[in-house]
Order: structure tokens, then C-alpha cells, then sequence
């Protein structure tokens, strides 16, 4: 059913780049069909009471069950609100990850109505798990969330299932990998588990490249055929020496950039705090951004803290052990020189653990927005042409 097109467009000729290839970003982007859809209504208890809710989120009428709730612009902070009113109005706990699952309201009532779905941390989470081409497997950066991968493999269409990996310590209790070495020796078996047989595509961005070349070090070293590992604007962690409350101040900055927001809590007043404090100080901040429920326990809160401080304190030196193929995304836009020093430094290493020549391309956006849902398409479109070729090539946006 998911290959059925919603539409067809018709065309005197197909649009050409000047070498002749099909030029996709030429084709006409809006059918104009999308308003004139008919509305399939709730057909059952479940169904109503989920069209209700989403109605109250997104102050929408007319919505259809098989709206999806990404595509109607939910996010984060809308996504923390709709489970709490899930719980609150249908007494169903479902984690954030269920909206990768069934993100639209026809397959969310369906997981309300399973018994068994209730909350869990998955380490593995499935943002696509349709398409018959190879899958892709994707390592976040710092903090270790998923859920900004969603754009990513909403770009790379039907053709693809997507899964992105979660730190060990989301759910608040189990203690984090301590190293880039035991995240690649996890990750590994989950893929395995999950796709026994290669070849296995690989992506990384930031933090997580480094993990996703381990992981390719690990899959090929048994044997296995790796097409590729794509590293998405990846450094080389060199590892931080600081405090506790030093590690924690940075941590929040870089989630108040990430979200388009800024928090800034020096390490001064964090350091003169109790644990306890200091998370209940924290706490409204994170609920904000939409990573946290207000109804959370402070040892959520610890959690997502002790993910940022244990990958921040990671080093990684490279043992000179080469893959076969490593791509190389770049962000365009870049805050400050030292960025782009640090960042072509590691890429300088990179060039080295590749067996087949290095291919690089950039992409709009910066750091984080690279990812976004405005600049996540240009991604998209280099991994599926990579995906295609034998020999990847390098190109520009």
C-alpha cells in the first residue's frame, strides 16, 4: 500500500540537469491535490478519542486517521504534550519512540488497544520500517536522542527502512556507555539482530560517527560487507576534563542550541547546589524543549544528564584500522573558524581510514540544522546517490 502514489503529476518532458541526468529538485514540488483529499473519519472508540486529542494539539478540524503527526508539523514539545494526554485521557503510557512506530491517528489508537505496548526504552528505534533497499543505520550525536533523525528518514522516502540508535541511560536507570568503543560493541549486536545479513549502511553524525566507523570496523572484521559509513559533520572527540556542573552548564547550552533556545545556568550556581537541587532547577528547562514529560521523575532528568557527561568526557584516537568506504558530510555554515579548524583536522584523519578514496559533500545548514526539516532533504539525496554507486563520487550543494 505505501508504494501507491497519493497522486500523479503530468509533464510535457522530464526536467535535465546539464549533464543530463534527471534533475530532481526541478520537479514540481506541491500537486495542488493535497486540499482536495477526502477525510477518512474515526471508525471506533480509539480512533475519536486520538482525533480529539490531536484536534485540542494542533487546533485542527476536519483531521483524517491517516494524518500523520509529523507531517501536520508536530514536534518535540507537542509530542511530550500528546502522550501526556494519551496517558492522561486513555490511561495508556507509550513512549516518544511509539510515534515513530504509528505516527499517524489510525496507528496510534491501534497501539492503545495493544496491551502489551506499554512504556519501554528501546536502544534500537525503528524511524522507517518500509522499502525494499537497504536500510540505513543511523548514530545520533551528544545526548544520544532520536528523535531529530525523524526528517532525516522522512527525506529518504519509502525506498528505505531507518533505524537510529539511543543511548544506554534514557530511560533514567541503567548506567551510560562509558566509551566509543562499548556504544559500537552494542550497536553492532542490535544491527545484527536486526539485519543478519549484509551489506550494512552505516551514518553518523557528530559524536556518533565515531561510533558508526567502530561499528564498520566491528562488521567488517567478521567478515561482513559494509557499503558504506557516511559521517555527518564527525569530529574526533578529544574528550573534556571538567567538573561535573562544568559538563552539565555545556550540556544545556548545547541543547538550548539545539532547540533553538537558550539556557544558561553557570557552573558557579550549579556547583553550589545538591544533586537533588540542581535537577530540580533543571528539570522546568528540559520540559520546555519537549524532552521531558512535567509529571517526569528527577531520575529521568539525571538520566539524559549522565548520557551528555559520560560522551562528553569521551576520547577517540583511532588505531589506524581502515574500512572500506567512508563519506564524509559537511555542513556549510560554520559559527567561528576554530569550528571548521577542529573539523578539518579530523577530516584530514578520516581521508586515512578510508580503503576506497574519501567522497565528501556539503550540505546547507550548520552543525545542527544540517538535519532539519528544510535541509535534511539535501542528505537524503546524497545517501541515496551513494547508496546507487559503486564508486561514490564527491559533490557540492
Amino acid at each position: 500500500e505505501y508504494m501507491v502514489p497519493a497522486a500523479y503529476v503530468w509533464l510535457e518532458a522530464l526536467p535535465l540537469t546539464p549533464n543530463g541526468k534527471l534533475d530532481r529538485k526541478a520537479l514540481p514540488a506541491d500537486t495542488g491535490l493535497a486540499n482536495d483529499r477526502i477525510a477518512v473519519a474515526p471508525r471506533n472508540r480509539h480512533e475519536l478519542q486520538m482525533t480529539r486529542i490531536w484536534q485540542s494539539l494542533f487546533n485542527l478540524d476536519g483531521l483524517s486517521i491517516d494524518d500523520n503527526f509529523f507531517e501536520l508539523g508536530g514536534h518535540s514539545l507537542l509530542a511530550v504534550r500528546l502522550m501526556a494526554k494519551i496517558e492522561t485521557d486513555l490511561g495508556k503510557r507509550l513512549s516518544l519512540a511509539a510515534l515513530f512506530k504509528a505516527p499517524t491517528i489510525e496507528q496510534l489508537a491501534r497501539l492503545i488497544e495493544d496491551e502489551s505496548a506499554d512504556e519501554m526504552w528501546e536502544p534500537l528505534v525503528p524511524l522507517r520500517i518500509t522499502g525494499s533497499g537497504p536500510a540505513l543505520f543511523c548514530v545520533p550525536g551528544a545526548g544520544g536522542q532520536c528523535h531529530y533523525l525523524y526528517h532525516l528518514a522522512a527525506a529518504l522516502g519509502s525506498e528505505h527502512p531507518v533505524y537510529a540508535f539511543q543511548a544506554k541511560g534514557m530511560d533514567g536507570r541503567t548506567v551510560p556507555h562509558a566509551s566509543i568503543g562499548e556504544m559500537a560493541d552494542c550497536y553492532v549486536d542490535l544491527v545484527l539482530e536486526t539485519q543478519p545479513e549484509g551489506p550494512y549502511y552505516l551514518a553518523g553524525h557528530s559524536l556518533g560517527g565515531s561510533v558508526a566507523f567502530e561499528m564498520a570496523k566491528r562488521l567488517e572484521a567478521s567478515g561482513r560487507e559494509v557499503g558504506f559509513v557516511a559521517l555527518l559533520d564527525a569530529g574526533m572527540p578529544s574528550g573534556v576534563d571538567a567538573s561535573d556542573a562544568a559538563l552539565t552548564a555545556q550540556a544545556l547550552r548545547v541543547l538550548g542550541h539545539a532547540y533553538g533556545r537558550e539556557i544558561v545556568i553557570e557552573e558557579e550556581v550549579l556547583s553550589g547546589l545538591a544533586e537533588e537541587e540542581q535537577l530540580h532547577l533543571i528539570k522546568p528547562h528540559l520540559v520546555e524543549l519537549g524532552l521531558l514529560r512535567e509529571d517526569a521523575g528527577l531520575f529521568m532528568v539525571r538520566g539524559l544528564l549522565n548520557i551528555f557527561k559520560s560522551q562528553f568526557r569521551m576520547a577517540y584516537q583511532p588505531d589506524g584500522s581502515r574500512v572500506e568506504q567512508v563519506m564524509f558530510l559537511q555542513a556549510r555554515e560554520r559559527f567561528d573558524a576554530a569550528e571548521q579548524q577542529v573539523l578539518d583536522n579530523a577530516l584530514s584523519q578520516w581521508k586515512l581510514l578510508s580503503i576506497r578514496p574519501l567522497a565528501c559533500a556539503t550540505v546547507p545548514g550548520d552543525h545542527i540544522s544540517m538535519l532539519n526539516q528544510e535541509n535534511a532533504r539535501a542528505v537524503a539525496e546524497v545517501l541515496q546517490a551513494w547508496m546507487m554507486l559503486e564508486e561514490p563520487v564527491s559533490r557540492s550543494e
